[in-house]
């Protein structure tokens, strides 16, 4: 797996699910078109989705998981982390264009003795 492939596409694809649940019709031009790709090769690994607050790097949500899930489930993280992370307020309609979101897929792991 080319993991060098994970891009600002997929990302877009967590925008679009946040757009949605706000209800804000503002369209990402091809915003699955990546995700999807992943899903069909039936990609599975852990996963975290995380916002932060473009400008100050604070933190707005993050939620994951460290066990191996379909790639397609990026969806229900992104809801999750954005709406859902007990430690924060839902993410609200007027944060949207203040927000960046990153994708963390983990894989190669190392093993480390201390």
């Amino acid at each position: 797996m080319d993991f060098s492939r994970i891009t600002s596409k997929i990302c877009a694809s967590c925008f679009s699910i946040v757009l949605q649940h706000l209800k804000l019709h503002i369209p990402i031009k091809n915003s699955d078109s990546e995700l999807n790709t992943l899903i069909n090769e039936g990609i599975e690994c852990p996963l975290f989705v995380t916002w932060t607050v473009t400008k100050t790097a604070e933190l707005r949500g993050c939620i994951g998981t460290l066990s191996p899930v379909p790639i397609a489930q990026l969806k229900s993280y992104a809801a999750a982390s954005a709406f859902r992370d007990s430690r924060f307020l839902p993410i609200g309609p007027d944060e949207i264009k203040k927000l960046t979101c990153h994708i963390s897929l983990l894989h190669t792991y190392e093993v480390f003795f201390f």
